[in-house]
Parts: C-alpha cells; sequence; structure tokens
C-alpha cells in the first residue's frame, strides 16, 4: 500500500522504486495465491511505475512483470472494470524492441486490438486515443507485431475508429491516422489491408 502511495507520487519517486530493488518484490506479489488486495496494490504500483519512464518498463521486463500485468489487465478488459488496462497500454509505451517483443509474447497484442475495437464502440474519445496510441507505440519499429496486430483484427479496428459515428474526436484520430502509418510501413500486407478496411 505504501509503496503503491509513492509510485503514484511522480516520475521521480518510480525511478526510486526501480533503483532501490523495489520491482521485483513487486513483481513477486503478481498471483501465486497472495491476497486479492497485495496483488491489486502491487498491480497499481507498477502501472505507476511502468509510466515512469522506459527504463522503469526495462525492469518491470526482466524482472518477469509482462505476463502477469497483461494477464490482469486483459482479464478486467473482459470483465468490463477495465482496473488494469492503464497496465497494458503503459508497458506498450515506448520503442524497446524487447519489451515490444515480450508483450506480443505474453499475450499483449489481442487484449490491444479489443480495447480499440472497444474504443470503436462505446469509449469517451480520450480513451480512444490512449488505446490507438498504445498500439501505435506497440508497432514502432517491430514488423512481427505489425503482421500480430493485422492478424487479430487491429487494422480493421483502427479503420473503424475513423468512422463519423466512432465519435473519436481529433487526438483520437491523430493517433489512429499514426498507428495506420506505422501499420502500412513496408508492410504490403498490412497495405493491402488498410485497402480491404
Amino acid at each position: 500500500e505504501g509503496m503503491q502511495q509513492l509510485s503514484s507520487s511522480g516520475a521521480e519517486q518510480s525511478d526510486e522504486i526501480r533503483s532501490a530493488g523495489g520491482i521485483p518484490p513487486l513483481v513477486a506479489m503478481l498471483g501465486g495465491g497472495v491476497q486479492p488486495q497485495v496483488e491489486a496494490a502491487a498491480a497499481m504500483a507498477l502501472t505507476h511505475i511502468s509510466q515512469a519512464s522506459e527504463s522503469n518498463r526495462v525492469a518491470i521486463r526482466k524482472a518477469g512483470g509482462f505476463q502477469p500485468l497483461i494477464t490482469l489487465a486483459a482479464q478486467s478488459h473482459k470483465n468490463g472494470t477495465m482496473k488494469y488496462v492503464s497496465a497494458m497500454t503503459n508497458l506498450a509505451t515506448g520503442t524497446n524492441a524487447q519489451n515490444q517483443d515480450a508483450i506480443r509474447d505474453a499475450g499483449g497484442i489481442a487484449p490491444l486490438v479489443a480495447l480499440l475495437r472497444a474504443g470503436a464502440q462505446a469509449t469517451t474519445p480520450h480513451e480512444a486515443a490512449q488505446h490507438a496510441a498504445a498500439v501505435r507505440a506497440n508497432l514502432a519499429s517491430n514488423a512481427t507485431n505489425k503482421d500480430a496486430i493485422r492478424d487479430a483484427g487491429g487494422v480493421h479496428a483502427l479503420v473503424a475508429l475513423l468512422l463519423p459515428n466512432a465519435g473519436g474526436g481529433h487526438n483520437a484520430a491523430q493517433q489512429v491516422a499514426g498507428a495506420l502509418a506505422n501499420l502500412a510501413a513496408n508492410n504490403t500486407a498490412n497495405q493491402d489491408a488498410v485497402r480491404e478496411a
């Protein structure tokens, strides 16, 4: 609980948690029969820490935190609580290739695409933009993820966010256009998928 509060105090405090070796113990509190409130506090602390910097996201990956955080995020999206979705979108931020691979390997592509589908149906403009930005970041210079996102239906989900009735707003449209541009770059199959959508 105290670590959760400290992690939400700002980027400097989150970096201090990493420097003090606090990330592996927090990851160890995810799953494994711990009390639900302990797991929730650890997950929220890691969510704040992952938002603070790329170095923190790398440290979370090295501690084995991607898989349990993505699993929690996918479950919270499926049951409608959305409690841990920000953890997944934070992990997808940045350009670290190993992080991007780890997100895919942990099964994170399908939940990200599911967020896009939800964004086209019933989210606020801010949420739609956030979801599109997460996919856009996760695509950066990663050809394998481009293919995985297409295979998961991500191209059609992004195009749906551009439709007039999606109501995503200007910021969301910019993020979606950027995500589609990244998807299509140097990828003929994705270019065809954009046209078909």
